[in-house]
């Protein structure tokens, strides 16, 4: 959906843009340790925003699970 809706390279999504990269420079040969680096260093920032906000998003699950 991403690669549809954006045809701008300046604004494109993170995934799409790891997956361009790799594409660009691979020439025929798909090097799956560099696209995989690409998205492990494209997922530390969620999971520190995760690491964060953890006691939030367990609040807010647990805010309609109980009675009271």
């Amino acid at each position: 959906w991403p690669l549809v809706t954006t045809t701008d390279d300046k604004i494109t999504v993170l995934t799409v843009g790891v997956l361009r990269f790799s594409v660009s420079y691979s020439f025929g040969n798909m090097n799956y340790g560099e696209l995989f680096a690409g998205y492990t260093i494209a997922s530390i920032p969620l999971f520190l925003i995760f690491l964060i906000a953890t006691k939030q998003f367990m609040r807010g699950i647990t805010a309609g699970a109980l009675k009271g």
